[in-house]
């Protein structure tokens, strides 16, 4: 390593960590001082804490990174934003203070991928389980026929949705300390769940399609079968299966309703009007978000998928006829406002199920709501309220705010599409290979 005062070498960097979740600041403290880097503050930003000592910023969502404020205080060196996006950070003012800003968009694009196919998931499929029920979750009596609404119970108390929606109509995006909730930092990403199948699994080899293929899940067997060679089930005794699994299918009638701390009889689950299994499905962005969603939409359920960004075929003829459409295009000149009044007229055709997980301002909000109120749009799933922006800035919720967030076909997240215990162990990783650019720089 270098010191970041001189060429010479060193085992640290002095570092403040701003404006982040508590669980979150607390465990990049912690594992960057076991780097043998020097944390000098923890917490929130303002003048009286801002650490002009230290070589490098950490910030989740500084919002007064701003020219008039970086004027009065900012790092030697650089800032390191928790972030893919940096519009809330002055970076004219950054740049001609001469200091270096790096993002951290990677660590968050599984977690926010997962969170946009949950909100498609949960626009048609009612939940039967508590976000927030601790223990393991058993489905009995299960064939294929329940594949999709049992994979989206699975999603939706995965990511504890019900509590993010309810976080969200009451508008409250802070904690009593005015810091983003650490709760949904505990949500579990589907990636890392262990699901157990038990009897016959041929009655389970299109639910194995959507975990594994669509979601990287583990599976579980305690029977050997060719339909499941494909997706990597793993033989186990019985005992050991329902010991490690979080979530255990039972495609038998012998032991179908097994002692759980809860349990789905399968035939109980709703089977909705319209299914995002074999449907038609517009991504628009190619990036590390966009591309998980069009894997595990062509992949894991089977669905026709086209993809759309800046510089590939026209916009108009890949949502045409869409039945779901994935925004997950960056906020930028090129992009702002690329949904308007033409393409929402366009989509009103097919009634689809929109799902927004980068920027409000990508869409027009009022034409929007115009077709949700019509109900020419089905459904639209969010994780960026129109001026969202007010509500972490600690200011009244605009009208259209309210709106949209009070609409029964509106499932809004608080901006929680990053959080998951995953991609907080991924951010930690990402962070540290951050401060290698600015050490080698």
């Amino acid at each position: 390593m270098y010191n970041m005062e001189g060429g010479g070498k060193s085992r640290s960097i002095r570092l403040a960590i701003y404006d982040t979740p508590t669980k979150v600041g607390k465990a990049l403290s912690t594992n960057l001082k076991k780097a043998g880097h020097i944390v000098l503050f923890e917490g929130l930003l303002n003048k009286e804490t801002a650490r002009v000592d230290a070589d490098i910023w950490l910030n989740k969502w500084s919002f007064n990174l701003k020219d008039e404020f970086l004027k009065q205080a900012h790092p030697k060196r650089g800032i390191i934003t928790l972030t893919a996006g940096t519009d809330h950070i002055d970076t004219k003012a950054i740049s001609g203070l001469g200091l270096r800003l790096e993002t951290c968009p990677t660590f968050s694009s599984n977690s926010v991928a997962e969170l946009a196919l949950t909100l498609a998931l949960r626009t048609m499929h009612t939940p039967f389980v508590r976000p927030l029920a601790p223990g393991q979750l058993v489905f009995s009596y299960y064939s294929d026929e329940y594949a999709e609404p049992a994979v989206a119970q699975i999603a939706v108390r995965s990511r504890q949705l019900e509590q993010s929606l309810k976080r969200t109509r009451s508008f409250s995006y802070f904690d009593k300390d005015g810091r983003r909730p650490s709760e949904p930092w505990k949500d579990s990403e589907l990636c890392s769940l262990r699901i157990g199948i038990v009897g016959k699994d041929r009655k389970a080899s299109k639910l194995a399609k959507m975990l594994k293929s669509g979601f990287g899940c583990q599976l579980l067997g305690d029977e050997a079968s060719t339909c499941m060679r494909p997706y990597n089930v793993r033989q186990v005794s019985l005992t050991k299966l329902l010991h490690d699994s979080d979530y255990v299918f039972m495609c038998t009638e012998k032991n179908g309703a097994l002692h759980s701390t809860m349990t789905i009889v399968s035939p109980s689950m709703v089977m909705p009007e319209r299914h995002l299994t074999g449907s038609k499905v517009a991504v628009l962005g190619t990036g590390g978000i966009g591309s998980i969603i069009a894997k595990a939409a062509r992949l894991g359920f089977n669905c026709n998928v086209s993809t759309f960004n800046t510089t590939s075929a026209p916009l108009d003829s890949v949502i045409d006829g869409a039945d779901f459409v994935f925004i997950a295009l960056p906020l930028n000149d090129s992009t702002r406002g690329i949904i308007g009044k033409r393409q929402l007229d366009i989509l009103a055709q097919s009634r689809p199920v929109l799902v927004n997980v980068t920027r409000d301002a990508i869409v027009d909000s009022e034409r929007l709501l115009y077709h949700l109120q019509c109900g020419t749009i089905r459904a639209y799933g969010t994780d960026v309220l129109p001026d969202d922006k007010k509500l972490w800035s600690g200011k009244e919720a605009e009208a259209i705010t309210k709106m949209f967030a009070e609409r029964p076909n509106v499932f809004a997240t608080p901006h929680y599409g990053d959080c998951s215990k995953d991609s907080l162990k991924r951010m930690i990783a990402e962070v540290r290979e951050k401060l290698k650019i600015f050490m080698e720089g």
